[in-house]
């Protein structure tokens, strides 16, 4: 891989993090809109499941224990 395309794949990834950290701070302010609202339990359970599934994805990179030796 060349030293360009190494560092367009660095700047894809870290402009992707970014992304995904905004998505969970909006998120987040969402979740605590919602609970001020009063009893939706349900409502704060699927955006808590939504945010721990993008955090899982996205900061663990769980999908890479999943594929293969060469694989990314």
């Amino acid at each position: 891989m060349s030293k360009t395309t190494s560092d367009q794949h660095k700047s894809e990834k870290y402009r992707a993090g970014i992304i995904i950290m905004i998505i969970l701070a909006v998120f987040t302010a969402i979740e605590f809109s919602v609970s001020q609202m009063g009893n939706w339990i349900v409502v704060l359970l699927l955006i808590a499941l939504l945010k721990a599934y993008l955090v899982v994805r996205d900061y663990m990179h769980i999908g890479k224990l999943f594929s293969g030796e060469g694989e990314e």
